[in-house]
């Protein structure tokens, strides 16, 4: 009972701290593996459910595993294996051996046993956590009782970790492009300023404005209007550096944000990329589409402050 309150005490502390899940999960797995009464080998892992294929598990912290099982394991279809079988029948499973249930078994793995506690909201998986026991271990009712209340925490963690990240997203990204909006990208652009002031190296704004965009509203309905924004989108970000930041602040304008420039013609030719690409024709659901852009350009300091 000491060792339960204890590491309950230490879950509930961390996970109250503002760090970014992977963080917190990395520290609760090494909580589980060190429970003096838990008869556990140091090795285990936590699996999270894919966002894009809500179908398998994606194995996002491990500790002392083989190389050969995290390439073989590090994605897990619900039904395959202890992990999948566990999240797709919704159940825990307790396994003293390998045996014919391990479908992911590399060449040359010792003998062991496994907890698998699926990590359920409701009904929905939000993970699993597979620990791994002696070969030969005889579950005791407690040891179960422990990892499943120690599941319902780590549902609790994970949920609100996903929904401060929506919420997140809906504050600061553009829900039709995906890109920052307007007020994340002042916030960038305040930082970018203010690590400005302290290297005197240049900052440019290019403030972009789709020509000929309104008529494609009018004339073909706002559906192709949007899905012409967000192929226009993707079309500018590939033209920049991967530490250049692309926001769209309304409508069909767009802004994008230029540190450390080191060549004097490094924003002029990347108003040429940005302008040849948004002139070749675009295809939207069939409809053969032609528009422009028109770019100004600001520099710090030279500009303002």
């Amino acid at each position: 009972l000491a060792d339960i309150y204890k590491s309950f005490n230490e879950i509930f502390y961390i996970s109250l701290q503002p760090f970014p899940l992977a963080e917190l999960l990395n520290k609760i797995l090494d909580i589980i593996l060190s429970v003096p009464f838990l008869p556990l080998e140091k090795q285990g892992c936590l699996f999270l459910a894919d966002t894009d294929n809500p179908e398998h598990l994606h194995l996002t912290i491990h500790r002392n595993l083989d190389d050969s099982l995290l390439k073989m394991c590090n994605k897990v279809a619900f039904g395959r294996c202890l992990c999948g079988k566990a999240a797709r029948d919704r159940r825990s499973i307790f396994k003293d051996c390998i045996d014919d249930d391990h479908e992911n078994r590399p060449a040359g793995i010792k003998p062991h046993g496994h907890y698998i506690i699926p990590i359920l909201a409701g009904d929905r998986v939000l993970g699993g956590l597979n620990l791994y026991v002696k070969h030969g271990h005889k579950s005791e009712l407690h040891e179960m009782h422990f990892l499943q209340a120690v599941a319902d925490i780590l549902s609790g963690i994970i949920a609100r970790k996903q929904h401060e990240k929506q919420l997140s997203r809906m504050s600061f990204e553009d829900d039709l492009t995906s890109l920052p909006n307007r007020r994340l990208f002042f916030k960038q652009f305040e930082h970018a300023l203010q690590r400005t002031k302290r290297s005197h190296d240049k900052v440019a704004v290019l403030y972009l404005d789709l020509d000929r965009f309104k008529p494609v509203n009018d004339i073909y309905g706002h559906d192709v209007g949007d899905l012409l924004l967000r192929e226009a989108s993707q079309r500018m970000k590939s033209c920049l550096r991967e530490m250049d930041i692309l926001a769209r602040i309304g409508g069909d304008e767009f802004v994008v944000l230029v540190e450390l420039i080191k060549e004097p013609d490094e924003i002029a030719n990347l108003k040429k990329r940005i302008t040849h690409t948004i002139r070749q024709p675009f295809i939207i659901m069939g409809i053969r589409i032609e528009i422009d852009v028109s770019i100004g350009i600001s520099f710090y300091p030279e500009d303002g402050d």
